[in-house]
């Protein structure tokens, strides 16, 4: 089975993954953007949005028809934009921590569906994944990188994959952004 590196961009109002290729001629590593396919629906990157209903088990739908079908939905609740709350105090107040059929949802929890959404929207399979790098911006706070890669941890558990914490990183959006400058000037 090969090995993938893969790297997801944790957005406020999308998430996107790339997978790694190396070119033969150059063997300069570059990203190739994988689509999401979600409940019959393909798009470029999948919606940072997450609908919360009765009508679903407690794991809430994201994506595409979060955004579009959540908002009618009386019963429901809607998260979005939880990537501005990573890292705060957990409080009633705000998005900071969404309470929804007696369960608590930390935006880090909300994360982790984007996270294994998007993986499992790739097509790649969880166990092919050897390495895995999230973005995150640069003004990030420490606090604010924890709750990151705890995120991406809970979506690891939940995906049954078995990666080692050395081999999940972050990565300042920034030098994601040089990195890939210099891969394009090296092809």
């Amino acid at each position: 089975m090969i090995k993938k590196k893969i790297g997801i961009d944790l957005g406020t109002t999308t998430t996107a993954l790339a997978e790694q290729q190396i070119h033969v001629q150059s063997e300069v590593p570059t990203g190739v953007m994988r689509k999401v396919r979600l409940e019959g629906l393909e798009t470029a990157m999948l919606d940072s949005v997450a609908w919360f209903s009765p009508d679903h088990d407690r794991n809430p739908k994201v994506g595409y028809r979060a955004k579009e079908e959540g908002p009618v939905d009386p019963k429901g609740v809607i998260a979005r934009d939880v990537k501005r709350d990573m890292g705060k105090v957990v409080e009633k107040r705000g998005m900071t921590y969404l309470e929804f059929d007696s369960v608590n949802y930390t935006p880090e929890k909300i994360s982790s569906y984007y996270l294994e959404n998007v993986i499992l929207g790739s097509g790649v399979k969880p166990e092919e994944i050897d390495r895995l790098t999230v973005t995150v911006p640069a003004s990030f706070t420490n606090e604010q990188r924890i709750s990151t890669l705890a995120a991406v941890e809970q979506a690891v558990v939940r995906l049954g994959m078995d990666l080692p914490s050395e081999n999940i990183s972050l990565l300042s959006e920034p030098l994601a952004a040089w990195i890939s400058y210099l891969s394009e000037q090296f092809k």
